[in-house]
C-alpha cells in the first residue's frame, strides 16, 4: 500500500471554504423543534418580566373587558299567538 497524498485523501473537517463553514455551524444548531421549544420559553420570560416592570403591551386598551357591556346571545322568541 502507499501512503494517501493530500490530493487522494477523503475531505475532512479540516476542508476549508464557504460549504464546510455552513455544515460545522449546521451541525452546532439544535433541532428545529428544540430551537421552537427555546423561543417560546424566551417570549415567555420575556413576556413575564416586561409585565413586572410594568411595560404595557401594545395593544393596551384604556378600558377593562369587564367594563364593557355584553350583548345578549340569547334569540328571541316570537310572541305566541293565543
Amino acid at each position: 500500500m502507499t501512503a494517501a497524498t493530500p490530493d487522494t485523501e477523503a475531505s475532512g473537517p479540516s476542508e476549508k471554504g464557504m460549504l464546510a463553514a455552513i455544515e460545522r455551524i449546521g451541525n452546532k444548531v439544535p433541532p428545529p423543534a428544540l430551537m421552537f421549544a427555546y423561543l417560546i420559553l424566551l417570549v415567555i420570560v420575556l413576556s413575564w418580566g416586561l409585565n413586572l416592570a410594568g411595560c404595557p403591551s401594545p395593544r393596551a386598551s384604556p378600558f377593562r373587558w369587564s367594563r364593557v357591556p355584553r350583548r345578549s346571545t340569547t334569540t328571541r322568541t316570537p310572541p305566541s299567538r293565543g
